[in-house]
């Protein structure tokens, strides 16, 4: 997206604060039929739940100009809902498709207070954000915000503000179908004074989508805001499209964990003032005291704030030890020490490698690279130190050297043959696009060099860190995996594909599914076509591949993949009836349960009645 975008983006916020509609896929009901069974929308919040979804936005103007941006967006649960609104922590961020969209800083991280009524209540941002980026990457995360209503009426009002004032928004629950509800929402207008009229108009602000109650949170919407904005001697409108669906996608290191919350501070609300970091108290310290411990105090106090915790996450010991990594001269290198010499509580050796590579220093991905090959370690703990180099730190050549190296080891030990697969397969992120050339160049290289090795081992760890880079390039390395003997190479090919460009992947699994008689490797090729599909801001599936996948239901005994098959056919099915007929006619074979609760929202309720009508008394 352009400078021009991104102020476009800024100064109309984006006001489409949503409305979410959901498609009826059953019988549709009228507000006054639901309005004593439907549920309410709420939000639900699990620490450590991480939430993955795929935007799109075109905005345009009066000129026609278009700013396109395409993005994954995350966010993860830090805290429990507390306090009189009840609101949890919630760690976001976007990973836009360009590069370009990225080097604007819409790849910042950001912490969001968000209520149990959805309600995105402040934005937090680190110190190190400008006034400018921060407010670009609000106005467009607040594009995704419903706020519920207090009962079980079928219509609502709700003041609801964005970076350009507060309006109300008009919601109605239009058809609910177990927990997923249907909503349609408008605004209009801005509340009297809190904008200048003759700057800012809103014209229009709708959407539709999906809330799913089961899983507490929208899972698909798409709609349009429109602004009349004076800039200059004539107003321009401005018009921007938009969607936003769930996927599977997996979270990337980016993402804050519940221990980075001391580096972000809260905004106000529409105040584009400099963020200053508040005052950082850990556990009753100040983070300067915590600096100054020595080796034997610090895993002294974080078990005991680990033992002290209520939070799943163990976040005041996380932030804690991250604090005096990244403070004290010495810590990496002492906190590997301190595991060697059994001196840290094994409860928190997981937590500490974890704590190594968030830190992302030079002195502690030295430790990280020193700690994979230390003896006096654990197979596991340099397991963990292996795949925190490569998955949480930033991909240096220092750190791609150190874990070749180190892969090329002599494994003394069967555990040495496993720690030097999960070092092989953690390298895969240093051969992606985002790392820096003379990295990804070196990486990419090995990688074919272990994919094409004559040992299965190396073979396939090559393939599976191919499959980690997540990047069309190494598409070569896997494509011999396809036709190995061995099933596992086999599945392990197919589900490299994952992350490659759609019209790559999908002819590949068609053909592969209509040949394939291992189900293991049936198993990894609906897994792989799935969580590509869901990748896409509009997923799409290929007539071909939604029959091949049809055809292979009745075969797939294993819950996960059969669920990733009917999914990858229920998304064809909403414009393939083909597709669709496929699914009534298994579902009325085998009209179980479980099939009936997975079909639901892709056949109607009459559909789904017939299939039970098929049962033997």
């Amino acid at each position: 997206m352009s400078r021009k975008g991104l102020l476009a983006l800024s100064v109309v916020a984006l006001a489409a604060a949503s409305v979410f509609t959901l498609r009826s896929r059953g019988a549709t009901v009228t507000p006054g039929e639901v309005a004593e069974q439907a549920p309410r929308m709420r939000c639900a919040f699990e620490v450590g739940e991480t939430r993955a979804f795929r935007i799109a936005m075109d905005s345009r103007d009066g000129d026609g100009s278009t700013s396109p941006l395409g993005a994954s967006l995350f966010l993860r649960t830090l805290t429990e809902p507390r306090g009189l609104s009840r609101a949890a922590t919630v760690a976001g961020l976007m990973v836009p498709d360009d590069a370009a969209d990225a080097s604007e800083g819409l790849d910042e991280p950001f912490l969001i207070r968000m209520n149990t009524k959805c309600r995105f209540e402040a934005f937090a941002f680190r110190e190190s954000v400008d006034g400018a980026t921060a407010a670009s990457i609000e106005g467009t995360v607040r594009m995704f915000e419903v706020v519920g209503g207090d009962t079980h009426d079928a219509t609502w009002e709700a003041s609801q503000h964005d970076l350009n004032g507060e309006f109300f928004a008009a919601y109605e629950r239009t058809a609910y179908e177990g927990q997923e509800l249907s909503f349609t929402r408008r605004a209009e207008t801005y509340s009297e004074g809190s904008v200048d009229a003759t700057m800012i108009r809103m014209l229009e602000n709708q959407a539709s989508g999906t809330f799913d109650g089961a899983w507490g949170f929208v899972s698909a919407l798409s709609g349009r805001v429109r602004h009349r904005v004076r800039m200059g001697a004539r107003p321009i409108e401005l018009t921007i499209d938009f969607s936003l669906e769930r996927t599977d996608a997996d979270a990337p290191a980016g993402l804050p964990h519940p221990g980075d919350t001391a580096l972000f501070a809260f905004r106000e609300q529409r105040e584009g003032a400099p963020v200053h970091r508040e005052p950082e108290v850990i556990g009753g310290m100040h983070r300067d005291e915590i600096v100054a411990l020595d080796a034997e105090a610090v895993m002294t106090q974080a078990l005991a704030l680990w033992n002290a915790s209520t939070n799943p996450a163990h976040e005041e010991a996380y932030q804690f030890l991250l604090a005096w990594i990244r403070g004290h001269e010495g810590g990496a290198d002492a906190l590997v020490a301190a595991i060697r010499e059994g001196e840290l509580d094994p409860a928190l050796h997981a937590m500490a490698f974890l704590v190594l590579g968030t830190a992302d220093t030079p002195a502690s991905r030295q430790a990280l690279a020193l700690a994979m090959t230390e003896q006096d370690l654990s197979p596991m703990n340099r397991r963990r130190a292996a795949f925190s180099l490569g998955t949480n730190t930033t991909p240096t050549l220092e750190s791609f050297e150190s874990m070749r190296v180190a892969a090329e080891a002599n494994a003394r030990s069967t555990d040495d043959e496993g720690v030097r697969g999960v070092i092989m397969r953690s390298m895969g992120p240093f051969a992606g696009d985002e790392a820096p050339e003379e990295v990804r160049t070196e990486a990419r290289a090995y990688i074919r060099e272990l994919a094409s090795a004559s040992d299965p081992a190396r073979r396939l760890a090559g393939i599976d860190a191919a499959g980690n880079a997540g990047t069309d390039v190494l598409l070569d390395a896997i494509e011999g995996g396809f036709t190995d003997a061995d099933e596992t190479v086999r599945a392990s090919a197919y589900h490299a594909l994952r992350g490659m460009r759609r019209d790559l992947v999908q002819p590949v699994v068609a053909d592969a599914l209509t040949r394939e008689t291992s189900d293991v490797v049936r198993r990894s090729l609906v897994e792989a076509a799935y969580t590509n599909a869901q990748q896409s801001s509009r997923p799409v599936v290929s007539p071909e591949l939604a029959t091949a996948t049809a055809a292979t239901l009745s075969n797939i005994a294993d819950p996960g993949a059969r669920a990733a098959a009917i999914h990858l056919v229920g998304i064809a099915a909403e414009t393939q009836p083909e597709a669709r007929a496929a699914l009534a006619a298994w579902l009325a074979n085998e009209p179980t349960p479980e099939n009936l609760q997975i079909l639901g929202r892709y056949v109607s309720v009459d559909e789904a009645r017939a299939a039970l009508a098929q049962r033997e008394p």
